[in-house]
């Protein structure tokens, strides 16, 4: 067809087509450069080739907003770093395959992995040794541990036991590798504020194209200040400047990332006087009333109110009968399994009341169909029973809907879920409602799911993040013998899921304690295959 002929709105839809051809092409190419240089045990980026492919560009787009395309060419270069360096573990994809029998589910919970951050945080600063039972050992814990280590901290895991022996931190004049969490980089960046000095950062590919962008505009006000390592880029590698004179007090606009906020009060401990920050309208005060409740059980004086935080120096120290609470994300997966299987799940843990997400996900599983009984110290979960409709209701936990799909799937019926659609997580819903070939309807707030199961689906699914990935192996109990991609992109928050998955339906007389890593920060490689 003459291209002439078309309208602008096809011209631009062919070109964008051609356009994703020529983005998987050099994803695939820039990704194979850089897994051969890892298999020499080089550098994964050529810096030599980056400066002359950016030379390309700067004459190609001259006089043009340099900066925005820069930040593009940051982007396009990190999708074949990341490319690259999952190849290097890359996963074998597998089908699922859930037992057919009750369930008699009797172990530990899953820890809350919010809560284990923190405290890993707060033990690399404490003047007294510190062990920690039931630790959610995970990869972004790990890199954690190893950013702290680099700093002077002595942090050690082994099986689920973390502990920490006494030492005396500091960031100033190293280069410090943060991994691929920004939640990790804004703890060491904000560690790094009370001490003058130089400190460089360094990251995994995922977190190149993070935004520093509001972080560097606040920085000033912090005695601070962060520039790129790259020309007109708002991107890690980065250069912190540090002057060690934090204010009083200091209001954080709503651009700056929630998780800077909470890293922000973690570090303040460590700073030579009080510091108060105030919050802005887009603060989120659940994770702040969490995230000061552990502080203080680290015995760390601060004061909360609705507009503000703040925090008094001194070193932590862990009080005594400390217990990380059941998370309350990663257990409702396990606790919902008797809907789908049949029988009975019981975790040991502190299953945390005080928290409206908790509270949320509990109502959850009741409306679903599922009785629900807790103590002190456990919480079980045993069919109940089911509405002949399900209405499931997550517009204001939009992050449960992982969770909330098969939950609605497991009525194979038609069924409601309301959910802003405009958001990622509907995006991602509806892909697998797609992958599954079920049919549905849209509309702004609401997706409705007509079940039908048109047969066996041949493909692999991709997971999106770990958390759809759990949601998927609930679903294989519906759909069985569906195919995964990328499973091992669980251990990123739980390498156990897979043992307990595939040693049901009473996984505690099947698996044997294995090692999560050494005692020390080289962490073991795991993997984890199901059949």
């Amino acid at each position: 067809m003459d291209k002439y002929k078309l309208s602008l709105n096809e011209e631009l839809e062919q070109t964008e087509q051609k356009l994703a051809v020529l983005i998987n092409k050099r994803t695939r190419l820039l990704g194979k450069i850089a897994q051969k240089r890892m298999e020499k045990n080089k550098s994964l980026v050529d810096s030599g080739l980056e400066k002359r492919l950016w030379s390309l560009w700067k004459n190609h787009f001259k006089g043009e907003n340099q900066r925005a395309y820069r930040q593009l060419f940051t982007i396009l270069n990190s999708l074949s770093y990341g490319q690259a360096e999952k190849k290097k573990f890359s996963d074998k994809p597998f089908c699922l395959y859930p037992t057919k029998k009750p369930l008699n589910v009797h172990i530990d919970g899953p820890r809350d992995i919010f809560q284990a951050r923190i405290c890993t945080f707060l033990a690399g600063l404490a003047d007294k040794p510190v062990h920690i039972d039931n630790f959610p050992i995970n990869d972004s814990l790990i890199e954690l541990i190893k950013a702290l280590n680099q700093c002077g901290a002595r942090l050690t895991w082994k099986d689920k036991i973390f502990s920490s022996e006494p030492a005396t931190l500091t960031c100033a004049n190293k280069s410090i590798f943060v991994g691929q969490n920004a939640f990790n980089f804004y703890l060491l960046l904000c560690l790094s504020l009370g001490e003058a000095g130089v400190t460089k950062f360094t990251s995994a590919s995922n977190l190149k194209i993070l935004n520093l962008k509001p972080i560097q505009d606040i920085l000033p006000q912090l005695g601070a200040r962060l520039s790129s390592t790259y020309p007109q880029s708002f991107s890690l590698p980065a250069k912190l400047e540090v002057s060690g004179k934090i204010p009083g007090q200091i209001t954080l606009p709503e651009a700056v990332d929630p998780d800077f906020v909470l890293a922000l009060a973690l570090a303040a401990c460590t700073y030579s006087s009080p510091l108060t920050i105030n919050f802005s309208h887009g603060v989120q005060l659940e994770k702040v009333k969490q995230t000061q409740r552990v502080m203080q059980s680290w015995g760390i004086k601060t004061l909360l109110s609705e507009q503000s935080l703040t925090i008094h120096p001194g070193r932590p120290e862990l009080l005594k009968n400390f217990h990380l609470q059941l998370d309350p994300i990663l257990s409702a997966y396990l606790l919902a399994l008797p809907l789908f299987a049949g029988g009975e799940v019981t975790l040991r843990g502190h299953w945390p009341k005080d928290s409206s997400l908790a509270t949320a996900i509990y109502n959850l599983l009741g409306q679903a169909g599922l009785k629900l009984t807790t103590s002190a110290d456990q919480i079980a979960a045993i069919p109940a029973h089911r509405p002949a409709e399900c209405f499931i209701d997550i517009s204001d936990y939009p992050e449960l809907a992982p969770l909330a799909l098969p939950l609605l799937l497991s009525f194979k019926s038609s069924a409601t879920i309301f959910i802003p659609t405009d958001t990622e997580q509907a995006e991602f819903a509806i892909d697998l409602l797609k992958f599954l070939n079920l049919d549905f309807n849209l509309y702004p707030s609401r997706l409705e799911i007509n079940f039908q199961d048109k047969g066996p689906r041949k493909e692999l699914w991709h997971s999106p993040d770990p958390y759809w990935t759990l949601g998927y192996a609930l679903s294989s109990f519906i759909f069985k013998g569906v195919c995964l991609a990328n499973p091992g992109s669980l251990t990123a928050i739980w390498p156990d899921f897979w043992k307990i998955f595939q040693n049901l339906p009473d996984p505690q007389n099947q698996i044997t304690p294995t090692s999560a890593g050494e005692k020390n920060d080289q962490p073991g490689r795991r993997r984890f295959i199901v059949s």
